[in-house]
This record gives structure tokens, sequence and C-alpha cells, in this order.
């Protein structure tokens, strides 16, 4: 890997970092996946990540695009329940968007997805932490 391919790729970690600070720091309304959503980009626009909602990507629509210091896209899928397989289907379609190098599932309930997915690295946060 080159130093700059190196630079790129600790940029984007860090990024992911940053979200997952604030989901995991963040006590979010529960009650239905829109209002979670509503509450997490009021917390990522605190926080001063560029984001769009509910992106139209490869697979489908996907509830939030992060933008790194590098425009490399962080996918982030909010799920307050659903099959795992189902979870696992949807992300594997949007994992053929070139705009995505990673992803994470932001959920209320805790899931054992594999940590890659089509080369991309996924981060399950479990929501429900936050109010322990």
């Amino acid at each position: 890997m080159t130093a700059s391919a190196r630079w790129a790729a600790e940029q984007h970690a860090e990024a992911v970092a940053k979200v997952v600070s604030v989901l995991c720091r963040s006590r979010l309304a529960m009650e239905t996946e829109k209002r979670m959503q509503a509450d997490m980009a009021e917390r990522f626009a605190d926080a001063g990540l560029v984001f769009e909602r509910e992106v139209a990507v490869a697979g489908g629509i996907i509830d939030f695009l992060v933008q790194d210091r590098l425009s490399a896209g962080i996918g982030i899928e909010v799920k307050i329940g659903g099959r795992q397989a189902d979870i696992v289907r949807q992300i594997t379609g949007y994992a053929a968007d070139p705009r995505i190098a990673s992803f994470v599932l932001a959920t209320s309930k805790p899931y054992a997805l594999p940590t890659r997915i089509a080369g991309k690295r996924i981060t399950t946060v479990h929501l429900g932490r936050a109010w322990l």
C-alpha cells in the first residue's frame, strides 16, 4: 500500500470512528426508523458531519451517506427490526455502489453481521446501549 493510500484509509477510518462515536453517545428515539433517522440527522449536523439522507445508490435507497474528508462514502443503514438475512441482502446490494467505501448498521437490536460484505467493512452499532 502506498503512503497516500494508507493516509486515505486512515482518514476514512477516522470518519467512521466519528460516526460511531456520535451514534454511541446518542439517546435516539426508537419508535420508528423515520424518527430515529431524524434524531440521527440532528446529531450528525451538530457533529459537523457532511451527509445526505435517503440517497439512491446501487441496490436501493440507503438511509444516510456520510462523506469523509476525501469524499469516500460511509453508508449508514438504520434498522429497528428485521431479519438478519434480509439486512445482509440489502447491504450486499448497496455494496455495488462505488461511492460507498464502508457501512455502519445502526440498530436497536444486536445482529451478528459479517465484518465485510463485498470487501467493504461493516460496523454494527447497537443503539440501545446508549440508554444503559
